[in-house]
């Protein structure tokens, strides 16, 4: 893996129908398997996901949790030049966004359903 963001930049999607047939087209592989996407998906709701439940509940452990996973994302985000406000405050939202699609995903791919551009996938 190498950083390119000095080298290039993308704007894959303009909308949300645009991502979600993007991504839903795809994620199904990656992580290997239904069972792995499932891994996958959990791992991340329960460090990013849970944690922002939690602080919204009034835990102090949540709040710091929360706030970890927002440090993180703002780190990222400066050193690829992304949009660090408001996206570092949503990443939770972004992270259960990103768990919806990859269900769809394993969803449509199970039932056969996948379309990319008009065509089946």
């Amino acid at each position: 893996m190498a950083d390119g963001t000095h080298v290039a930049t993308c704007r894959m999607y303009e909308s949300w129908p645009e991502i979600e047939a993007g991504y839903t087209k795809s994620l199904w592989s990656a992580f290997g398997s239904p069972a792995g996407a499932a891994v996958v998906v959990s791992a991340l709701s329960l460090v990013y996901v849970a944690p922002a439940v939690a602080a919204a509940l009034g835990s102090r452990i949540g709040t710091a949790g929360y706030a970890a996973g927002v440090a993180g994302r703002m780190l990222v985000a400066r050193r690829v030049g992304g949009r660090v406000w408001p996206d570092s405050l949503a990443h939770p939202v972004s992270i259960a966004a990103f768990g919806y699609l990859t269900a769809a995903s394993v969803r449509r791919r199970a039932a056969g359903t996948l379309r990319w551009k008009g065509r089946a996938l």
